[in-house]
């Protein structure tokens, strides 16, 4: 403070002013002393707006606890009576005993608060007067407020270690109105704030001291805050696939960003081509080889990337050269890593490597200690070689030299896991193909690297209907299909496709045409033919589907369709599949000229021409007829088969040759024919 002596030429009196900082009188005269009479000590710390009285007056005093470095806001108002209006008064400050001035209202402050940090621990005196003149004031109506404020204190914070993007709770005091809260100069998200708590999202960046800064100061923990790498950037991706056929799967990949290099730093280059250049830098036996430097630019080598890890140490070479090796010049040479990636090395421990005094031309080494909080991604080496300094500078212009720029990168191992929902499907591979997909599906990834965790999912994948064969299915051993030369075959969820047989012309069809009857061919029945269609377009193209059916035939004992010379069109072949009733028409197949077809009618024709054969196992049973009714040309009953007239009345045109059984019972046999019939054979 200083203090100034007035002598005013009044007789036998001496007037002693005292001034503030600013040159400032402040008002110490007093006519009512101190109010109240206690010594008034905050409660509050964060600038919250305290009465020490509300029926002061003017030309009094009131004494104040002040503590060094906090901030103390003083202001006095009166409330006028006429109009109830608040008017400011005059504030001044003193010391303790008011003979030193430390702040007057007029010289500082604003809306009537004079603002002042305290320089020493200790009291002092609040004065109020009505004017800037000192004038006193009897009226008891003047308020005296204070507003104290100290720098943020942090006593402790939780967890200890976090992992980036989760939350930490700071306690102290002092927090409130917390204008930024940062983890090694990066800032974190203020989530809740209050006096003596604040809850923070921690940022991108690496482990260091907790801070929090208020409008007064900023208060530094006494620990560090362990923060652990989050994936960053994750992604999940079904290769844009959002719909599926039925039953198909996807191709699922996953990857986490690896931050870039900045493109923020300042030029660095040498204006010339000639003399000093860098012929190799070698870091992590990754070695690069170069020649003359450009002029005006610098060597981009950021194409060249050197994989490093937090913690680790790696060797660092840095040869120079010259055009001329008949005359050489000395240089200094530098080297620089932009650890935390902030465009710039001008952070602690970012110039790895610099001579003291000039070199020739030669190669140095060094070893580069990787930070151990060092995050993923690229960060930016510079290699900078200057004949004009012993210790090149990261950044500027110079006559003769080069710099190098190369890329290191830290990519960490994450472990990825998949999921789906609905649940089933899980991996751990990175990059995998999906199960089956026959409901609509969302898979997620969740990469995580030292208990830290991200997630990301896919769109939701909906299957396609497939086409679909729903024809039912038959085989060679299958009776229902003894006797068929056609089959409905259905399809449904189509577009457009072709159809294949195997074997390949066992039938008959049109290869584009959906639902449709196929036929048969003589060669292909007896025999399991596989009818299958693949669908060429949409979703579903390349999906197939397929059915298995047989044509079956009566055989004979060499397993050959059943032979018989001279059968024509007329000729009938008893199966007995249905039951042993002659009259029943599924019993019948017909020879249609190349195959026995089954029939709907019982033959009942002069031109009809019966067989009865064995049995074959299968079209062919060993039922016998009975019940015989009808009209028929000739009956042949076949070594080992059998043929009951029953009580029926049957008319026969042609002749009765009976190699098997004939039971007669009591039937009657009609021989209606125009010429001689004959009954033969050895049954």
């Amino acid at each position: 403070m200083n203090f100034s002596i007035y002598w005013h030429l009044i007789p036998f009196l001496v007037f002693i002013s005292v001034f503030d900082v600013y040159g400032q009188t402040c008002c110490s005269s007093v006519s009512y002393a101190q109010f109240p009479a206690s010594t008034y000590t905050c409660l509050n710390t964060d600038g919250t707006e305290e009465t020490i009285t509300t029926i002061g007056r003017g030309g009094e005093y009131s004494r104040v606890d002040v503590i060094i470095g906090y901030e103390y806001s003083f202001q006095t108002t009166k409330l006028n009576p006429n109009n109830n209006n608040v008017n400011a008064k005059h504030v001044s400050i003193t010391n303790a005993d008011g003979s030193s001035c430390l702040a007057d209202r007029q010289s500082t402050g604003e809306a009537g608060w004079l603002v002042w940090e305290a320089t020493y621990t200790g009291e002092l005196r609040f004065y109020s007067h009505k004017k800037s003149n000192c004038e006193s004031d009897a009226d008891q109506t003047y308020t005296r407020k204070i507003k104290c404020q100290a720098p943020p204190e942090i006593t402790s914070f939780s967890p200890s270690e976090v992992c980036q993007g989760s939350s930490v709770t700071i306690t102290g005091t002092n927090l409130s109105s917390a204008t930024a809260v940062m983890v090694a100069g990066v800032s974190a998200t203020v989530t809740s704030n209050t006096a003596t708590e604040i809850v923070a999202t921690i940022g991108i960046g690496p482990s260091g001291d907790l801070s929090v800064t208020n409008s007064f100061g900023t208060g530094v923990s006494s620990s560090e805050l362990t923060v652990k790498e989050q994936p960053q950037g994750l992604s999940a991706s079904s290769n844009s696939v959002t719909s599926v056929c039925s039953g198909g799967s996807v191709s699922l990949s996953s990857s986490v960003t690896i931050p870039s290099i900045p493109s923020s730093y300042s030029d660095s280059y040498a204006t010339s081509n000639l003399d000093t250049y860098i012929s190799n830098v070698t870091l992590n036996s990754v070695s690069t080889n170069s020649g003359l430097n450009t002029a005006n630019e610098v060597t981009n080598n950021l194409g060249t990337v050197v994989a490093i890890t937090p913690g680790g140490s790696y060797t660092l070479s840095i040869t120079t050269s010259d055009d001329d090796l008949s005359a050489t010049y000395d240089h200094g040479i530098a080297a620089y890593i932009d650890w935390n990636a902030d465009g710039d090395f001008a952070d602690a421990d970012e110039n790895v490597f610099t001579t003291v005094s000039k070199v020739n031309i030669t190669t140095v080494s060094t070893t580069v200690n990787v930070p151990s909080t060092l995050t993923s991604g690229d960060i930016m080496l510079r290699v900078v070689v200057n004949e004009a300094s012993a210790s090149p500078q990261s950044s500027g212009t110079y006559q003769y030299g080069e710099t190098e720029e190369y890329t290191l990168r830290y990519s960490p191992s994450f472990s990825y896991s998949w999921e789906s929902s609905p649940a089933g499907f899980s991996s751990s591979v990175q990059d995998v193909t999906s199960n089956s997909i026959n409901e609509t599906t969302t898979f997620t990834v969740t990469a995580s690297l030292n208990g830290c965790e991200a997630s990301a999912s896919t769109a939701a994948i909906s299957p396609v209907a497939a086409p679909t064969v729903s024809s039912q299915a038959s085989s060679i051993s299958d009776i229902t299909v003894c006797g068929l030369d056609t089959y409905a075959v259905s399809l449904s969820n189509s577009t457009s496709g072709t159809w294949s047989a195997s074997p390949a012309n066992a039938t008959l069809f049109v290869p584009s045409q959906g639902s449709q009857t196929i036929s048969v061919s003589p060669t292909g029945v007896n025999q399991n033919v596989t009818f299958t269609w693949t669908e060429n377009s949409g979703i579903c193209s390349g999906a197939s589907d397929q059915v298995v059916i047989s044509f079956n035939q009566p055989v004979d004992d060499a397993n050959d369709v059943i032979s018989i010379a001279g059968a024509d069109t007329d000729t009938y072949l008893w199966g007995g599949v249905s039951d042993a009733d002659w009259s029943t028409g599924s019993n019948w197949y017909k020879w249609n000229g190349s195959l026995w077809i089954k029939q709907n009618a019982a033959p009942n024709s002069n031109e009809a021409k019966i067989y009865i054969q064995p049995s074959d196992n299968l079209c062919i049973t060993a039922t016998a007829p009975s019940a015989v009714s009808g009209s028929v040309n000739t009956i042949d009953v076949a070594n080992g088969a059998s043929l009951d007239l029953g009580s029926s009345v049957i008319a026969i045109s042609g002749n009765i040759n009976n190699a098997g059984s004939i039971s007669p019972s009591t039937s009657t046999i009609e021989f209606n024919g125009t010429s001689d019939q004959t009954i033969s054979g050895a049954g």
